[in-house]
């Protein structure tokens, strides 16, 4: 490899066309500009030359060639850039190529290699490319996204790739060391390596380059596989090459249908986006069973401001689309949600009838306008005027104070009022104060039913945390004891449970697993918090007990009791504040 060897892949791709993949680039007179991907800014600084051949952000104060901003965007050496871009222009490396390879280049050869694998493995059965086309998946689909199959033996794959001679070095196979590394196989505590996927449709997750860096199974029904007790769904672990965080499903197909229509649609799963692909709308990623992340938002900046959430419409559903639409308020995007009726999710929709799918996303709605809807059609437009504006102002007042115009808060401040008949001048007040306490950087990425707390009784907002985590461990071999705590102070559950519609209860336990983690893993954590809450809420009352009685004492009232009553108070509340110091609870 010669400098002869850059300047021609230099001629080959342009400037624009490498940062043109990543940033949606405007037009700036013989230049074009940009938000600078590599820091945060709503002001385009980040500015691409032609002529030169050269990037340059006077923000952050990156600049450099071709080269250079592949290097920085994929956190790669020179050397897998200059690998990178020479593969997209076509030109050959001659004897560089016998260089020594990196572990990331021999890490995706593996995975390349096992994606195909698994392809020729759905070619072979007949079982699993039916149930495919059984939910409206064309064999051109299947080619185009690389969908594949795990055959039932359990090392299928690793043999495979053992006997594989690696192309980066001649002769050379693949170690089980780089194999282990790429997640693709386990170690037996006696046996050597197995498969962690068999009998499982396969989806390759790419990054956004297009290269396979993991895998989502999904369990073929009627299978061996099938009948275990385990996960629908299984995912490659992070590793090397895959980090869930920063990976949106289909984003390396989706980013030029999304800097050309002008918005992304976030979808829940493979199957809803690869239905959407196949219908025609193309602007699509997937969360693929994870939360949304900064790194997912900075991403699709790239290419648009303009957010469109249709995720699950049951309560894991709705705290997931609460969570992704605070991340892009965070960002400063547009966001808007598709509301399918009857609870279906896009790829049922798209089977039945596509122009139906077509038809829900031009029919969008405002964010905003969307919950405070979900809201009055739900349990919670039963209750009094008070406890919904308490409900819909803890849910959206942290979306709010991310938006950046003062004149879209106050449309939204209106729209909050005019839905529960309460006047502007309250909710903007209740607004101000709230940001007054909650500086943005402070504000919790939460979801439906966040902790945040307004002008709301302390205890209330204690009581519905100690509920949840009671209803949560439900199922714990300790659940009389606990209830009989809780009793203890809070007075009898059923009645309690009687006062609270059942879809409350089961925001209180999503609040409480989003927060404290899954059981039975956290199993100790729960009880732990739930001994502390208690007594938290028992020194509360013991408080607000005893103030009464000091007013009574005040205005003349000496009586023994109250002197008598006051010294149980105390002698009670010392015992609580050394549980809480030790955390040893009784």
């Amino acid at each position: 490899m010669n400098r002869n060897t850059v300047e021609t892949i230099k001629q080959k791709l342009s400037i624009e066309s490498v940062v043109g993949s990543y940033v949606k680039l405007e037009k700036s007179g013989k230049n074009f500009r940009a938000c600078c991907p590599f820091h945060n800014e709503k002001t385009p600084s980040f500015y691409v030359t032609p002529d030169m051949g050269i990037f340059k952000c006077f923000g952050c104060h990156k600049g450099g060639d071709i080269f250079k901003f592949v290097e920085d965007i994929e956190n790669i050496p020179f050397v897998e850039a200059l690998k990178m871009l020479a593969e997209k222009a076509g030109v050959p490396l001659g004897d560089y190529k016998n260089e020594k390879p990196s572990r990331v280049s021999i890490l995706r050869e593996i995975m390349d290699n096992a994606a195909k694998f698994y392809e020729v493995g759905l070619r072979t059965h007949k079982e699993a490319v039916e149930y495919l086309l059984s939910r409206g998946v064309t064999k051109e689909t299947m080619v185009a996204f690389r969908i594949g199959f795990a055959p039932k033996e359990w090392s299928n794959l690793y043999n495979s790739l053992r006997n594989r001679s690696t192309t980066l070095t001649p002769n050379k196979k693949y170690s089980d060391e780089d194999i282990l590394a790429t997640g693709l196989c386990l170690k037996g505590k006696q046996a050597g390596l197995y498969d962690r996927f068999r009998e499982r449709i396969m989806f390759p997750i790419s990054d956004g380059q297009g290269r396979v860096v993991a895998f989502t199974g999904r369990v073929l029904p009627g299978t061996e596989e099938a009948s275990r007790p385990v996960g629908k769904y299984i995912n490659s672990p992070e590793t090397e090459l895959y980090h869930k965080s920063s990976i949106l499903f289909g984003y390396d197909k989706a980013k030029s249908a999304i800097h050309a229509q002008g918005f992304a649609i976030i979808v829940e799963g493979q199957m809803d986006l690869i239905m959407s692909h196949q219908a025609g709308i193309t602007n699509v990623v997937a969360l693929s069973g994870t939360a949304s992340t900064d790194e997912h938002m900075v991403q699709l900046a790239r290419f648009t401001n303009d957010i469109v959430i249709c995720l699950d419409a049951d309560r894991a559903g709705l705290a997931a689309a609460q969570k992704t639409a605070m991340v892009a308020y965070k960002h400063g995007m547009q966001v808007a949600v598709v509301d399918i009726p009857n609870g279906k999710d896009p790829a049922d929709i798209i089977r039945e009838n596509p122009e139906a799918w077509k038809d829900a996303i031009a029919k969008r709605k405002d964010f905003i306008t969307f919950r405070l809807e979900k809201m009055l059609q739900e349990g919670e437009a039963a209750q009094k005027t008070t406890q919904k504006v308490l409900i819909a102002t803890k849910e959206l007042f942290p979306i709010l104070a991310y938006i950046e115009h003062q004149i879209t808060i106050d449309e939204k401040l209106q729209q909050i009022a005019k839905a529960f008949h309460v006047s502007a001048e309250s909710v903007r007040a209740d607004f101000q104060k709230f940001k007054e306490g909650n500086p943005i950087e402070k504000i919790e990425m939460a979801p439906a039913r966040s902790q945040i707390t307004l002008h709301i009784d302390p205890k209330i907002n204690l009581n519905e945390r100690i509920l949840g985590i009671l209803l949560a461990l439900k199922s714990s071999d300790h659940w009389s004891k606990l209830k009989e705590r809780y009793e203890s102070v809070l007075g009898s559950l059923e009645e309690r449970l009687k006062e609270i519609p059942v879809d409350i209860q089961s925001q209180y336990i999503l609040q409480t697993e989003l927060m404290l983690g899954p059981l039975p893993e956290m199993l100790a954590v729960y009880e732990h918090t739930f001994h502390d809450l208690l007594v938290r809420y028992e020194l509360m009352s013991l408080d607000e007990e005893k103030q009464k009685l000091d007013l009574e004492l005040a205005e003349g009232s000496q009586n023994e009791a109250i002197l008598q009553r006051i010294n149980e108070l105390s002698k009670r509340k010392h015992v609580l504040i050394h549980q809480l110091s030790t955390g040893a609870f009784t």
